[in-house]
């Protein structure tokens, strides 16, 4: 099997100093027991009724704002375009999570809550190359999940893309239809996200539960890295060893 690189390009940095990319490789994710999840989800809900938030001043939150704050960065509407864990934030404050055929997924969107960082998952079998965090450049066309039709992505917009396409629109707003997780998914490269310094331990201890739901759940996790402007090309993700940084 192939080793993959992930890395973060200059500009990105340049725009986001403090960011850091928080990495994960697994595979047997097809062995992921429909059966655990719940229990994950629970978790999330406990944790959710722990915040005490008004979910109409949810915004207010510094592990939201961070990520408004950085959408608005790369100029974009935050409000038309949320991260992914106010997206999730928003669902399980009325009561609702998400509930896809892929276990996987419902997996990590319990513990992006636990932890209120933002997670990604991707097939990495459907990933051509190496991983790149970036920023776009205005001519590279995306096919989000859900949408209708591609649209074309907005130069200086983070994205996450391998070697000829975008994965993951706005940092962790939404994933390609390209490269997401499927039921078929058995190999697989996830995501916890930090724009800030203060959302570093938020996205570590994502990453670090992550690992433990996973495990859990039947899936064998290969690699744990992290990249940031100290460590900015480094994170090998390969999914034949579990070798790289721990």
């Amino acid at each position: 099997m192939r080793t993959m690189i992930v890395r973060t390009r200059a500009d990105f940095i340049e725009l986001f100093p403090d960011a850091s990319i928080h990495v994960l490789v697994a595979d047997k994710v097809t062995n992921v027991d429909e059966m655990k999840v719940p229990g994950w989800q629970q978790k999330a809900a406990d944790a959710t009724a722990s915040w005490e938030i008004d979910p109409q001043r949810l915004t207010e939150q510094p592990w939201i704002a961070d990520w408004r704050n950085a959408t608005t960065k790369m100029g974009l509407s935050a409000a038309k375009n949320r991260s992914s864990i106010e997206q999730l934030a928003r669902r399980t404050l009325s009561g609702s999570f998400i509930k896809t055929p892929i276990h996987a997924v419902n997996l990590y969107c319990a513990v992006s809550i636990i932890a209120k960082v933002p997670m990604g998952g991707y097939s990495l079998d459907s990933l051509k190359g190496d991983v790149t965090v970036r920023l776009a450049n205005g001519s590279e066309i995306f096919h989000g999940i859900g949408a209708s039709a591609p649209i074309t992505v907005p130069a200086g917009v983070v994205v996450y893309s391998d070697d000829e396409k975008v994965a993951c629109y706005a940092w962790n707003h939404k994933d390609s239809v390209e490269t997401c997780l499927t039921t078929q998914t058995d190999r697989a490269l996830f995501f916890a996200d930090a724009a800030t310094i203060e959302g570093r331990g938020r996205a570590h201890e994502g990453i670090r539960v992550l690992a433990d739901a996973l495990a859990d759940a039947g899936a064998r996790v290969l690699f744990v890295g992290m990249l940031d402007r100290r460590v900015p090309t480094s994170a090998r993700a390969d999914a034949s060893t579990a070798s790289g940084h721990r």
